[in-house]
């Protein structure tokens, strides 16, 4: 994917975009911003190339399993520890806009010859079929910040004004266990908020607690009717029970086998078998 810009315009999209994918940020596993180049164009002295990979829209396809979610958070949570470890979380409501988070390499979600659209993520390719994909439980995924053109980079010396805004959990059922560490992160009082840091030990520590049952649990709307929910659930829990019994998936994607087997495992203990990441 290409996208035209102009050096002389004055954003930092080019700085910023370049020093994550400089050898010190790439080697680091919790960087999960895209790998960019630079491409000059020949005659054109204020316009340039910025290359990055084909990605998908972190939206698509559905996220299944409360669990998925959580790896998806964890995920984001690292990057923010990466880039912003000396200060406190703030704009992080900003960064969960669809505009700056994206999926890499979604062809591993989607069957080779119906791989969804970039433009149409609702068709496949051929525009005449629909994209057929698997889950990101048996296909974990790896997240990405992308679109850096309103980026700056703030002086950390300088206290941050904007307040995180503490409803970014109510669209869905479910989430109620982080309510607690996300009014934290919403207290009005700067100094009062947990750093980046304590933000991913308390979250994988509220992680830890949570059984196989719960995160293997469906992600539902708040505004979807019960009796929609009730039957929905019965197929996606004959499903996960399908999954555990194989023991080979793990309720959290991209999880480690000593992360995840601290956890309670309800199925497990049904089953008599130890599920593990892939």
């Amino acid at each position: 994917m290409m996208k035209k810009f102009s050096p002389s315009s004055g954003t930092a999209e080019a700085e910023v975009a370049l020093m994550f994918s400089s050898e010190a940020h790439i080697s680091n596993p919790k960087n999960h911003c895209v790998p960019t180049t630079i491409l000059d164009i020949p005659d054109e002295d204020d316009v340039q190339l910025l290359m990055v990979h084909l990605l998908q829209s972190w939206e698509e396809p559905k996220f299944t399993t409360i669990g998925e979610v959580l790896d998806f958070f964890h995920q984001i949570f690292e990057v923010l520890s990466c880039v912003n470890s000396p200060a406190r979380v703030r704009y992080l409501a900003g960064v969960m806009n669809s505009d700056f988070l994206e999926m890499v390499d979604p062809t591993e979600l989607y069957s080779v010859l119906q791989v969804a659209h970039p433009m149409q993520p609702y068709k496949a390719r051929d525009f005449r079929s629909k994209p057929i994909h698997t889950t990101r439980t048996l296909v974990p995924v790896k997240y990405y910040l992308i679109d850096f053109g309103h980026s700056k980079k703030f002086d950390l010396s300088v206290p941050p004004g904007e307040r995180l805004g503490d409803d970014i959990w109510k669209p869905k059922k479910g989430f109620s266990f982080l309510r607690r560490l996300i009014q934290d992160m919403c207290k009005e009082n700067l100094k009062d908020r947990p750093t980046i840091n304590e933000v991913v030990e308390r979250f994988e520590s509220i992680c830890a607690l949570l059984s196989d049952w719960k995160l293997r649990s469906p992600v539902v709307s708040k505004m979807e009717l019960w009796f929609v929910t009730l039957f929905w659930s019965y197929r996606h829990r004959r499903t996960q029970i399908g999954l555990a019994r194989q023991g080979v998936v793990a309720a959290i994607p991209n999880w480690s086998p000593e992360r995840a087997n601290h956890r309670p495992g309800i199925l497990r203990r049904i089953f008599k078998k130890h599920t593990s990441p892939r």
